[in-house]
């Protein structure tokens, strides 16, 4: 483990080894994955920010903050986004052990 990672665990009182924190780490880890590929997306078909903005008929500042590490945008943004930028979202659910 990297020794930051357990520092900023220390300090934050998060037990690394703890089911549910591991857990948040992955569901966090996919959120920051999904809007990663989304945004791959929108550079590959060459489409900038304020096109997108235009085609959500939202403004550049709420795409730029979309596509933002770190935000949590409403899954219905993602799914206005993806639409905006050629791509579909499939979603799925499974069931835990």
């Amino acid at each position: 483990m990297d020794p930051v990672d357990q520092h900023l665990a220390d300090l934050l009182g998060l037990d690394l080894t703890d089911p549910e924190v591991i857990a948040a780490g992955a569901d966090a880890e996919a959120h920051a994955a999904l809007i990663e590929s989304l945004v791959r997306t929108r550079k590959a078909a060459g489409l900038t920010v304020a096109e997108v903005a235009r085609r959500m008929e939202s403004s550049v500042a709420r795409v730029e903050d979309f596509e933002r590490i770190g935000g949590d945008p409403h899954l219905t943004t993602c799914f206005r986004y993806a639409r905006a930028v050629g791509a579909r979202l499939d979603m799925a659910a499974e069931a835990q052990p």
